[in-house]
């Protein structure tokens, strides 16, 4: 968790700093006003520098739709859209994840704050996507879920992840 001293002040997306720590992806962060997203940075640096590219980066957090967003890509980008496809029926197959998934391209509502996925990928070139966990429902199973529900969707995201990767 990168949040943490925000979380526990009531702030989801901002620090203590007052900054948005979802937002402005496609620029260094300042380190003194948002040290948590400059650390992450720093690390996802350091691995490149010695060779070692991130395959994929999972940003978790809660929302209230339990959707997943996609980096903004190509439209003729066939491999990418392949990937996730596949990706999306490993999660389907093994969570309760019913939500949709995001697909957007490039030139489809542009904005000029870029969020982690987007941002990493422009920068970096990793692929990265937003799971939302929604804590206040998991349609999959129609109900408010427990910890019980929440290690079982644990446990069966570690399942598409072996498999997508495997499969890779």
């Amino acid at each position: 968790m990168a949040n943490k001293d925000g979380v526990v002040r009531g702030m989801t997306r901002f620090n203590t700093e007052g900054m948005d720590l979802n937002r402005n992806w496609d620029m260094e962060s300042d380190p003194v006003l948002a040290p948590e997203k400059y650390c992450l940075e720093n690390f996802i640096e350091g691995l490149m520098a010695e060779g070692i590219k991130p395959s994929l980066v999972i940003d978790l957090h809660n929302d209230d739709k339990g959707d997943i967003h996609l980096a903004k890509r190509d439209p003729g980008d066939i491999v990418f859209r392949d990937k996730m496809q596949r990706f999306e029926k490993l999660i389907r197959e093994h969570t309760s994840f019913s939500e949709s998934i995001r697909y957007s391209w490039n030139g489809e509502g542009q904005t000029t704050v870029m969020t982690i996925e987007n941002g990493l990928y422009f920068r970096y070139g990793l692929e990265a996507f937003v799971y939302e966990l929604n804590a206040n429902w998991i349609t999959g199973l129609n109900k408010i879920p427990n910890s019980d529900d929440w290690k079982e969707t644990g446990k069966g995201f570690l399942n598409v992840l072996f498999r997508y990767f495997a499969d890779d």
